[in-house]
């Protein structure tokens, strides 16, 4: 049995150039749905046929 993610979700504080990473490390994925939020919060889904990840602008940073 293999082990097969449907996706997942990812806040980052750049998503074009999360984008542009994607896309050269995995070159069949494609943006696939891309919104800003009338609060200004841009997301979109990158991925192919059987997977994808959801991108979320981070204008906050996380700190442990």
């Amino acid at each position: 049995m293999s082990t097969q993610l449907e996706h997942a979700n990812l806040c980052v504080s750049d998503i074009d150039g999360m984008i542009k990473f994607l896309q050269t490390a995995l070159p069949d994925f494609i943006i696939r749905h891309d919104e800003t939020d009338t609060d200004g919060d841009r997301w979109i889904h990158i991925g192919n046929d059987k997977t994808y990840i959801a991108l979320n602008n981070s204008t906050q940073l996380f700190t442990n």
